[in-house]
């Protein structure tokens, strides 16, 4: 599966619901400890497909 890679953080736009955003690449949400565990399951699920 290609992700693709032009998607900039100018492009997003958020809510007020958070306290920070940044951009992770899936690898990194991957590898973080503090992900929750149901997320990080759904994300392997579709790149999986």
């Amino acid at each position: 599966m290609k992700i693709d890679n032009k998607i900039f953080e100018k492009d997003i736009i958020f809510g007020d619901e958070g306290l920070e955003y940044y951009l992770l690449t899936v690898d990194e949400y991957l590898q973080l400890k503090n992900s929750i565990p149901r997320q990080k399951e759904k994300v392997l699920d579709y790149i999986k497909q």
